[in-house]
């Protein structure tokens, strides 16, 4: 039997232990010079993320800064300019500063116009921009004054004795131009005054040469832009060219196209369309921008705010009302099967689940419409009414009712001058 030598024996090629060994070497340093490549990372960026966090606190802290200054300075309209920034101060590592603004340029040329605070944080690059509009709360606008204000001039055109045309109202009817009333069976019932001269067939007392009402301005949908919610148009049924919301109940808890607003503040951009509203109960404030020239509501639907001072109405343009027209006008819940208390929209305190209920026909709360408003058919207001220019259809009444809510708490958009206040849903990150 043959035995091997040592010779015979097949041994590995020398350096390949060494090899091996320094490979793993290697790699457990390559390891640990990565992990501490992320450590390093992760503190840079856990530092960013601070510094960001921090400057977003500064940014705050800045606005909060600014609306002190503004709400309790009463001379800050002077001792400001619009767009100039406070004193850069330091704080927590970083600095802060806030500015006002008026879109315009110039906080004393209309006190009813709204602002933006901006606040400013800074930490190394972190930088971070908090932005809150004010709105003016102090004095009512004096359209609030009267029961009805026409911006233009406006009158009842001569006719028939045997067709009556009336604008009926417990206070006064006034314009800031004329306001002319025709002869036959065209009459104000009521008080009527005017900027330049008031004529023609009034119950009451005519009273020319009173000074103009000062209406709201460009920024009066702003608190409602903000705290509103927006009603897509094409949610709204159509045939492609004019839209309707028929048989529909919105309020802080009814909301069939969405999510409910609590305030019942609901906007819908009809974007140059014809938009109609009919056979509707609305608890809340319905805003129209942008209407088609034959937006209506123009048959029997009832409107009232959700908050006791607001306007029930708002429509950024031109409109018509016909909303009890009818001798049957009203809401019947029987005819249109359509339940307009139910729960969560309570009717004089009592919802249900029945179809047994009548709803008067009407707007009981304020009317604002910019442009011109075109009454075709008998329509009942319970609040006031201001609009750019009025007329209306022969034979027709309007009964425009005057409530001092409004005067004695006026509105969003409706009042100007100091105290101004945050409108809370206006908050949001800006640029600098």
């Amino acid at each position: 039997m043959l035995i091997p030598t040592s010779k015979s024996l097949k041994t590995g090629r020398p350096g390949t232990v060494y090899i091996a060994v320094l490979g793993v070497t290697l790699t457990v340093a390559v390891l640990a010079s990565v992990a501490v490549s992320i450590v390093r990372i992760e503190r840079r960026v856990d530092a960013s993320h601070d510094a960001m966090r921090t400057s977003h606190w500064l940014a705050r802290t800045a606005s909060e800064s600014a609306i002190i200054h503004v709400t309790q300075d009463p001379q800050w309209r002077t001792s400001l300019e619009s767009g100039d920034e406070s004193t850069h101060l330091e704080l927590d590592g970083g600095t802060y500063f806030w500015r006002v603004i008026d879109p315009d340029g110039d906080f004393d040329d209309d006190l009813r116009d709204c602002i933006w605070i901006e606040g400013i944080g800074q930490v190394g690059e972190a930088l971070s921009v908090e932005k809150v509009r004010l709105m003016p709360t102090g004095t009512p606008l004096s359209c609030l004054e009267v029961a009805m204000l026409v911006d233009d001039s406006f009158g009842l055109s001569s006719g028939s004795y045997w067709v009556h045309t009336i604008i009926r109202t417990n206070q006064t009817v006034a314009s800031n131009d004329d306001v002319a009333v025709g002869t036959g069976s065209r009459e104000i019932d009521g008080d009527a005054e005017a900027a330049d001269y008031a004529s023609g067939n009034v119950t009451g007392t005519k009273t020319s040469r009173v000074a103009q009402r000062e209406l709201p301005n460009d920024d009066y949908l702003t608190y409602y832009q903000s705290a509103g919610t927006w009603i897509p148009l094409d949610s709204l049924e159509s045939d492609g060219i004019n839209y309707e919301m028929n048989d529909k109940v919105l309020s802080p808890n009814a909301n069939p196209y969405g999510v409910p607003n609590p305030e019942g503040i609901y906007l819908i951009d009809c974007q140059g369309k014809n938009v109609e509203i009919n056979y509707c109960r609305i608890v809340g404030t319905l805003v129209l921008i942008n209407p088609g020239s034959q937006s209506a509501i123009p048959v029997s639907s009832s409107l009232e705010p959700a908050v006791p001072n607001y306007p029930a109405l708002l429509v950024d343009g031109d409109f018509a009302l016909a909303v009890s027209d009818y001798w049957y006008s009203g809401l019947y819940e029987d005819y249109r099967r359509i339940n307009y208390n139910p729960p969560g929209t309570p009717y004089m305190g009592v919802d249900d689940y029945d179809y047994n209920d009548y709803y008067p026909a009407g707007i009981f709360g304020l009317v604002y419409v910019s442009g011109d408003l075109h009454v075709t058919g008998n329509t009942l207001i319970s609040g006031g009414l201001i609009c750019g220019d009025f007329s209306i259809s022969s034979s027709k009444t309007l009964e425009v009712n005057y409530d001092s809510v409004y005067w004695d708490n006026p509105p969003p958009g409706f009042a100007k001058d100091d105290p101004m206040q945050v409108i809370p849903a206006s908050w949001q990150r800006g640029t600098y």
